[in-house]
């Protein structure tokens, strides 16, 4: 991706695919218009995202330094912030 994005011939770009997600515009839309009153705080655990170490093992480049420039933290964490914005 690095290479695509350093190359001045190509676009690039990035898509945060959960903010498009029927539930989670629904979620925003009834934030937005307060339809539940004033938020003070949310803790909210996604626990069916898990991945399992052979979803890490399936492609070298997955959750490494070397190959996404973050590892775990870059591979799965931007779904969750995706959710925040």
């Amino acid at each position: 991706m690095l290479a695509a994005y350093r190359d001045p011939r190509l676009r690039f770009g990035v898509m945060f695919q959960e903010r498009s997600r029927p539930l989670y515009m629904k979620i925003k839309s009834m934030l937005q218009e307060g339809m539940l009153g004033d938020i003070r705080r949310v803790h909210w655990i996604v626990t069916d995202w898990f991945r399992s170490q052979a979803y890490y093992q399936s492609s070298p480049w997955r959750a490494t330094w070397q190959g996404e420039g973050g590892g775990l933290l870059i591979n799965q964490c931007p779904h969750n912030l995706d959710l925040c914005g």
